[in-house]
């Protein structure tokens, strides 16, 4: 699987300097997802039986599929960008994992395209303020470290815990539109007053 993906992407593909581990925030440290780490998410998610968990955290041929896309196409791709943090605690417990995907490198008119975020918190560790924290911990880094300046997201329209926490985090409701995984909910959210007009110079330091 790992070397088809590999044959797919191109041979000068890089992957970017904004894939690193992300600072600490009060309580949460961030653990770029990789090859030896990946499974901890079966750890964190395989007998979830929340709905609204991916079955790509839960099973683990889906799991294999998706680090394995991650990992050998999705950190190198230049619109199709992806990067997973796991959310630990100081003492080494893992109590999630956070999402940023469909990032695209390109510019038109100086300005980026849009892109998606996410987040999954494991059972014992929901209802309190882990997801609320790792969020806004990564929409702080997107304007400095990824040159990104508006988020959005697209929880599923049933998932009113989702839909409340992206409330709080400040992202607005714009629509709801049929996703890859059912009916969902976009949301958006401005990460700064005034989007900046970006030159290539200006954003080269996260290719």
């Amino acid at each position: 699987m790992v070397d088809a993906y590999e044959e797919m992407r191109r041979s000068d593909a890089i992957t970017r300097a904004c894939y690193r581990d992300l600072p600490p925030s009060n309580r949460l440290q961030y653990e770029l997802l990789d090859w030896h780490n990946y499974r901890i998410l079966l750890d964190l998610f395989s007998q979830d039986t929340n709905p609204f968990v991916m079955l790509s955290l839960k099973e683990p041929k889906k799991l294999d599929e998706y680090v394995a896309y991650q990992l050998a196409i999705g950190l190198y791709s230049g619109k199709r960008g992806m990067c997973d943090w796991f959310l630990r605690l100081a003492d080494g417990t893992y109590v999630g994992i956070s999402h940023l995907y469909d990032v695209s490198f390109e510019l038109w008119e100086g300005k980026r395209f849009p892109y998606m975020c996410g987040y999954a918190i494991a059972e014992p560790f929901r209802r309190q303020g882990y997801g609320y924290e790792a969020l806004s911990q990564l929409l702080s880094r997107l304007p400095e470290d990824f040159k990104l300046f508006k988020a959005r997201a697209e929880p599923l329209e049933a998932n009113v815990a989702s839909r409340a926490l992206l409330e709080k985090v400040g992202f607005r409701f714009e629509k709801t539109f049929k996703n890859y995984w059912g009916e969902a909910a976009l949301y958006n959210k401005k990460l700064v007053k005034r989007t900046p007009r970006l030159s290539w110079k200006e954003f080269s330091g996260v290719l």
